[in-house]
């Protein structure tokens, strides 16, 4: 019976009539905001020297009598004209997506214009 009665005053207590809270999220429009703007890209100097087969045979054996401890990068034709196109092909997205950065800031500016009208 004791237990019946627990049991009863449990559910009894879920059968309140409190009244919920009800969260209703408001949109502002043209709510105004700051797009950063990425840092300038800096790069450190990288100095090419492109060289015939003579000269590469030339700069091993100076290398190699000065005992120097350097690394020589050799690249063949297509690799060299794949890295020259992918330096273009990443200065081309570079300048795409300031473009694409310097719209948004426009528009956003453009919108807090005239709300700023209406109000």
């Amino acid at each position: 019976m004791r237990h019946d009665l627990v049991l009863l005053a449990l559910l009894a207590g879920c059968s309140t009539n409190a009244p919920k809270t009800v969260v209703i999220p408001i949109a502002q429009q043209n709510a105004a905001f700051a797009i950063p703007t990425p840092q300038p890209l800096t790069v450190n100097d990288v100095q090419w020297q492109v060289m015939n087969p003579d000269q590469l045979k030339n700069l091993a054996d100076r290398l190699q009598k000065a005992q120097d401890h350097k690394v020589v990068l050799v690249l063949d034709q297509e690799n060299y004209n794949n890295l020259a196109l992918n330096l273009v092909e990443i200065e081309r997205y570079i300048k795409e997506q300031k473009a694409i950065l310097d719209m948004v800031k426009s528009v956003i500016a453009q919108r807090s214009q005239s709300s700023e009208a209406k109000e």
